[in-house]
């Protein structure tokens, strides 16, 4: 079992600021990792699985790519390789997805925003976002996915 120091230490740090609050946040802390110790992984992780899983599988997709031995019957070594990248673009993207979507605003583009008397939210900035600029990112994901559920079973060094 692996315990992330970083994240520890910052939980301890945000722990101190909130005096009133301690209960119920070691109370909460404790309950965590006592299902940690006991499930062998966090629930939080649950919150935002896709994202959890591509942190998990993309830095061994990378290392399969830089260490090949052989390949999947059927295609060759090259397109293998060609295979294994649009693997990595996919989980990559479901990491970085923020680095695409941001593609999409005008420059200088305002994300602030106020609400009126009656609690309607009034955007800062009127211009729209394009989102049709996604398009080809999305298609590559879909293909490396539709790619990783293909060769599942052939990821192997």
């Amino acid at each position: 079992m692996k315990i992330n120091l970083k994240s520890l230490l910052f939980e301890l740090k945000y722990w101190f600021y909130r005096p009133k609050w301690w209960f119920i946040d070691f109370r909460g802390f404790i309950k965590g990792k006592w299902f940690q110790l006991f499930n062998g992984f966090d629930y939080h992780d649950c919150w935002g699985l896709d994202h959890s899983l591509a942190k998990w599988i993309l830095p061994r997709l990378k290392y399969l790519r830089k260490n090949l031995h052989g390949h999947p019957t059927g295609i060759t070594f090259k397109e293998w390789k060609n295979n294994l990248d649009k693997m990595i673009f996919s989980f990559e993207y479901v990491l970085n997805e923020d680095k695409y979507t941001d593609k999409c605003y005008p420059k200088n583009y305002d994300f602030g925003f106020t609400s009126d008397k009656d609690g309607h939210v009034i955007w800062n900035d009127k211009r729209k976002a394009n989102y049709h600029k996604l398009i080809p990112y999305e298609k590559r994901y879909d293909e490396g996915m539709k790619l990783f559920a293909l060769y599942f079973r052939s990821l192997w060094d």
